[in-house]
């Protein structure tokens, strides 16, 4: 997600980018929703294809429909772009709805590859290495105009055991920035996957793994015992949980990482884990002389956070559910939390969610809900057009940012 564009209040305003034909079935024509009143140049360079974002511009003036990538990660580039850059051409439409070639900057010389879109006539090709404009409307409530791409995941640099159990080794799989060094002192999120307590894998946050560590933080995918693989109980879990964060907190300095800046998140089952580890007193093993300790934050992408009959999990826990229902354990010390959730969500229905954020406001605690109209569970995972997980990704990301534990939010 594009962050730092506002909404100028004027009416729709965009470009229409065209990719040359040599870069086929990567365009998709997408309507701008909203209104923008900055642009943003952008390159295109092989063989990975990647957009790399270039410079954010002000005060333009056109409007239209913006042609967008489909399947290009966004990314940033600290030069100017090469003779490897793929050929973009910009077209605006005008009001008459007659499309007009837009002067742009050739740079470098052509490459094969032709248009699928009809020239003007008397249109001449100066070149084909060219910087695209591209205007982005953001509203809070629109989807990405940037095509969604399919996010970027890749294996994890170490895995380590973090804690043994008489049914498993447990392991935490980290995820490093590429200029990672142990001495610095990063941010870092450790992310704990869905399925009900029952089943899941580490696997399902990678691409938000992946997606954070590109920004500059350290992440982790941590495993926990469950009921499929080691017959073992939700209270287990939330052992397991706090295990894994006591572990990165207590190699901290070995890894690179802030002892103040550890964030815990996860989704469903695992944003309960996430949650419990910020909420619930005990199931921690805390060593003599060890403080104790809560995450920085907390992101829950539609967790378990009510294990009540009219939450989810009851069944599992019985009279015991209060133990480790976060929404029975809200005080005065929680970290700023983040909470999103589909209003569509039967499985962890949004009235928990909306009962854990007037506790928090009760107590004086930052709480940002997010409400995804028509999303059921898992929206925020990559699927489909994969535009769920950009909107929800670009939110976590902003919602860090404001907390003071990344740098800066990504594009």
């Amino acid at each position: 997600m594009f962050h730092g564009l506002r909404d100028s209040g004027h009416g729709p305003r965009a470009l229409k980018v065209f990719f040359d034909g040599s870069l086929p079935g990567v365009v998709e024509r997408g309507p701008v929703d909203g209104a923008a009143d900055q642009i943003l140049q952008m390159g295109f360079r092989g063989p990975g294809l990647k957009v790399r974002t270039y410079a954010l511009i002000k005060n333009f003036e056109g409007q239209g429909m913006a042609m967008v990538p489909k399947r290009l990660e966004p990314g940033l580039v600290d030069r100017p772009f090469g003779v490897d850059d793929q050929t973009v051409e910009i077209i605006e439409e005008s009001k008459d709805g007659r499309l007009h070639w837009n002067g742009v900057r050739p740079r470098g010389r052509c490459k094969r590859g032709g248009s699928s879109f009809p020239r003007p006539p008397g249109f001449v090709r100066r070149g084909c290495h060219m910087r695209a404009v591209l205007t982005m409307s953001l509203l809070a409530s629109s989807p990405l105009l940037f095509g969604a791409p399919r996010p970027e995941v890749r294996k994890p640099d170490e895995v380590v055991v973090y804690r043994k159990t008489d049914q498993a080794e447990l392991e935490v799989e980290i995820f490093r920035p590429r200029n990672w060094k142990p001495e610095d002192r990063r941010s870092a999120v450790v992310f704990f996957f869905g399925g009900g307590w029952v089943g899941g894998s580490t696997s399902q946050f990678y691409p938000q793994a992946t997606r954070l560590a590109s920004l500059g933080m350290v992440t982790y995918c941590a495993d926990y015992r469950v009921q499929s693989r080691h017959k073992t109980s939700p209270f287990e879990a939330v052992e397991d949980a706090k295990a894994a964060t006591r572990w990165i907190w207590r190699n901290a300095k070995d890894q690179g990482v802030s002892r103040d800046k550890i964030v815990a998140a996860g989704g469903s089952a695992g944003g309960h884990l996430a949650a419990c580890c910020g909420l619930v007193a005990g199931y921690d093993e805390i060593r003599d002389g060890e403080p104790g300790f809560i995450p920085a934050a907390m992101v829950l992408f539609n967790p378990v956070i009510d294990t009540s009959r009219k939450g989810y999990g009851y069944g599992k826990l019985k009279q015991r559910y209060r133990e480790i229902s976060p929404v029975e354990h809200v005080h005065a010390a929680v970290a700023p939390t983040l909470v999103l959730v589909g209003s569509a969500d039967t499985t962890t229905p949004p009235a928990g969610h909306k009962l854990f954020k007037a506790r928090m406001d009760k107590r004086g605690r930052s709480c940002r809900l997010f409400v995804s109209e028509g999303q059921k569970h898992g929206f925020f995972n990559p699927r489909g057009d994969n535009s769920q997980y950009w909107t929800t990704m670009g939110i976590m990301e902003e919602f860090l940012h404001t907390e003071g534990l990344l740098t800066a939010p990504g594009n």
